[in-house]
């Protein structure tokens, strides 16, 4: 019976101890699934059940683990904790990664913002602004609905930056941002390309009258006064429209609403103008211009006509002011009104400059051998794209030396608009220029923004009174502005000019207020390097200079959008 006792527990202990120990090695083979069977002896049956709840806790953490890994950080599991030091420190790493994880999904979100959006504005950028175009476009050809893109110029922003600073600016920009969001319907997409220029997408506008309304609403929600460090601004902008419908190529659409908001400006700004075929007609003949005008600086088509400037008192000639004319091959004569706008545009212009200088010198050089006119100079009007690229005083010194010409002789007009595209620039390239000996002049005096303290600080050597004031000096208010303008340059230290002379009462007047030298039609219209040299040699010899040079093929100037000629 002893002997049947024993074989009986030793079945009893043997056989569960056996599975036990095959369970064991599975688990030792990372089968954390195993399940030990809790039975035998009651400390096989407790042993058992402390390992499968080792086994339970080890699954967890592989779950966790495994969750992790593959950055679940939502799923459950994750919220589970496992026993013991293990599932303390299990715990700890998870709170760790996923609060890591999490830190690196904001970044990445903020990043994706970030590459899509403007940071002063937070509106679209450049590149997610066209990205929404394109996809706009193509819904609108798939569905058959028109959308409106409209662009946004603000008006005169150049001179808040150059008045009140960056920072009114940008808080200037920040601002109209706001209320172009607010002025749009909640489906609409506002985004900035740079600068000034921001651009609304609105897509299912069915009519050019809506696309107005929109348009108009835009205009009167900027135009709201706002006051930035003290100062009350009251800014507008220009609105460009181009209604689209079908598979348009998106650049040609952004093209024809830019097309737009440059008309509106030249129109008066603070409007809103609509693309249409007329205006693509205009871009068409321009480029028809441009392409013309740069082959006739190689062909040898332009010419120089100058306009005498002559003194006050005595009224003889001391300088001609050099005005461009194309002679074009089918259109006959072109007056700078008909070409130079379209150069400004690009820098085509340069090129014209350029050649300006160059003819002027060279005229300069041919004079310096005639007894009566070896000490006549000559004024070159020069552009403000080409102040702003720094290399005006370099190449006009390359243009003495290569011609002979006296530096003294020549002088550089330059207007208002052009100093204030970059002050820093202009200020050195005219140091640069007075360096050389060359003169330099303000044009279209009284236009613009500049200040006595800026006037004085660039170190003009005359001012030229804008032929706008003139031809309106008999009103109450010119005459004494005039006269304002004429005494500032005195206490300055520079001649004034006055010009859009035409009647000898507008001559007796100017001289009688101080001005120093006068211009206009009264005394000459531009006319060819002979016809100035018979002048001179006819004033020298009846010691009275004749009233008019008149060419009968010289028309009257035609007005530009500022009230002034095109006289480059």
């Amino acid at each position: 019976l002893v002997a049947l006792a024993v074989v009986g527990l030793v079945f009893a202990v043997s056989r569960p101890l056996r599975r036990l120990a095959d369970a064991v090695e599975q688990i030792g083979q990372g089968r954390l699934d195993t399940e030990l069977a809790e039975e035998g002896p009651v400390e096989l049956r407790a042993g058992a059940r402390a390992l499968n709840s080792a086994l339970a806790s080890l699954r967890t953490a592989e779950a966790q683990a495994t969750a992790l890994a593959e950055e679940r950080l939502d799923d459950p599991i994750l919220g589970q904790r496992a026993p013991g030091t293990l599932g303390m420190s299990l715990q700890s790493a998870v709170s760790r990664l996923t609060e890591s994880l999490n830190e690196r999904e904001n970044f990445e979100r903020r990043l994706s913002h970030q590459a899509r959006h403007d940071s002063l504005t937070r509106l679209a950028n450049r590149g997610a602004t066209l990205e929404h175009l394109e996809q706009a476009m193509q819904r609108s050809a798939k569905h058959h609905r028109p959308l409106a893109v409209m662009f946004i110029d603000i008006d005169d922003f150049k001179s808040v930056n150059d008045i009140h600073g960056h920072r009114a600016g940008d808080l200037m920009l920040s601002t109209i941002a706001r209320r172009i969001v607010t002025a749009v319907r909640t489906s609409d997409l506002a985004g900035r390309l740079g600068g000034d220029e921001f651009v609304v997408i609105a897509e299912d506008v069915p009519n050019e009258q809506q696309a107005l309304e929109l348009g108009q609403r835009l205009l009167d929600e900027i135009a709201q006064p706002m006051t930035i460090d003290g100062t009350t601004h009251h800014p507008s902008v220009s609105i460009g429209v181009a209604l689209a419908e079908g598979p348009f190529d998106p650049d040609e659409v952004l093209r024809d609403a830019d097309l737009a908001v440059y008309r509106a400006k030249a129109e008066g700004k603070r409007r809103i103008d609509v693309c249409d075929d007329r205006l693509r007609r205009e871009v068409e003949e321009r480029a028809a211009v441009e392409h013309d005008l740069r082959a006739a600086l190689d062909a040898d088509q332009l010419v120089l006509h100058f306009q005498p400037t002559v003194e006050a008192e005595t009224r003889t000639i001391r300088t001609v002011e050099a005005l461009v004319r194309w002679q074009h091959p089918q259109r006959g004569l072109i007056q700078p009104v008909g070409f130079v706008p379209i150069a400004e545009r690009s820098d085509l212009i340069l090129d014209l400059d350029r050649w300006v200088v160059r003819s002027a010198a060279q005229q300069l050089a041919a004079w310096a051998d005639h007894p009566l006119m070896a000490d006549v100079s000559i004024a070159v009007n020069i552009s403000a794209r080409h102040l702003s690229h720094g290399v005006l005083a370099a190449e006009v010194a390359d243009v003495l030396q290569a011609t002979g010409a006296r530096a003294d002789r020549l002088i550089v007009e330059l207007t208002e608009t052009a100093l204030f595209d970059d002050v820093t620039v202009a200020a050195a390239e005219l140091q640069l220029l007075r360096d050389l000996g060359v003169r330099v002049a303000l044009d279209d005096f009284g236009t613009g923004y500049m200040s006595v303290t800026q006037l004085r600080s660039l170190g003009f050597d005359s001012l030229k009174i804008d032929r706008s004031f003139v031809a309106e000096m008999s009103s109450s208010q010119n005459f004494p502005l005039i006269k304002l303008m004429v005494d500032i340059g005195h206490i300055l230290g520079v001649e004034v000019i006055a010009e859009g002379i035409e009647t000898e009462g507008q001559a007796a007047l100017l001289t009688s207020l101080g001005s120093d030298h006068l211009q206009g039609f009264y005394f000459a219209r531009p006319t060819s390097a002979a016809e100035v040299e018979a002048a001179v040699t006819l004033a020298h010899v009846s010691d009275n200079l004749p009233p008019s040079i008149r060419p009968a093929d010289e028309p009257s100037p035609e007005p530009t959008g500022r009230g002034a000629t095109v006289s480059r």
